[in-house]
């Protein structure tokens, strides 16, 4: 399986894609398997992914610079248990 960055990094996606989604105590409550993925990138896929990752900063609201200082960045979409449906 060939490492796809873009499938990563989407804004617009649902859940079941784009960026990992975690709660305000980094639990992975969507992307069990995107999250895998990124952990057995290799060199050159962690430095496309990272790539990405800068040229698409600032629709996040992410300084580039303090990406490029990033060793292994990760872009992630954090759902406060405020805005989680409650029973």
């Amino acid at each position: 399986m060939t490492f796809d960055p873009a499938k990563h990094i989407s804004a617009d996606s649902p859940v079941t894609r784009g960026p990992i989604v975690i709660d305000d105590h980094g639990r992975i409550l969507s992307g069990h398997d995107r999250h895998d993925e990124l952990l057995d990138r290799t060199p050159e896929e962690e430095a496309r992914y990272k790539l990405i990752l800068i040229n698409h900063s600032p629709q996040f609201g992410v300084d580039p610079m303090a990406i490029m200082r990033m060793k292994t960045p990760v872009l992630v979409r954090k759902i406060e248990a405020r805005n989680m449906p409650h029973d």
